[in-house]
């Protein structure tokens, strides 16, 4: 199983324009695309403005191809006039879970 992170600040009082964008067109993106499991959106409590989303994927081939993915960049681009300027995307291996779908594939392997 594997992570994308995004982490970025919100230009201030943003926020629910951001939340907005991200579940009227980030999510729809990405249900039911090969390797997609999971979505989560954080904000942050000492800085509202601040927030992570990240998102799961059963392997790493489906991660990159939808990190490649036209809609992909297509959704990046049209957001980038929420964010504050601090932006940064990183990928992890999700190495432990107390939540069995994240450590376990798709077919239950």
């Amino acid at each position: 199983m594997y992570a994308r992170v995004v982490w970025g600040k919100i230009r201030k009082d943003r926020w629910e324009d951001y939340r907005k964008f991200y579940i009227d067109r980030v999510v729809p993106t990405t249900q039911g695309m090969k390797g997609f499991r999971s979505r989560l959106l954080l904000r942050g409590m000492e800085d509202p403005d601040e927030g992570i989303a990240i998102s799961f994927w059963d392997n790493w081939e489906d991660l990159d191809a939808y990190d490649k993915s036209e809609v992909r960049q297509s959704s990046a681009s049209a957001a980038r006039y929420l964010y504050a300027g601090e932006y940064g995307m990183e990928h992890f291996n999700v190495d432990y879970s107390s939540e069995g779908f994240l450590t376990e594939s798709a077919n239950g392997e």
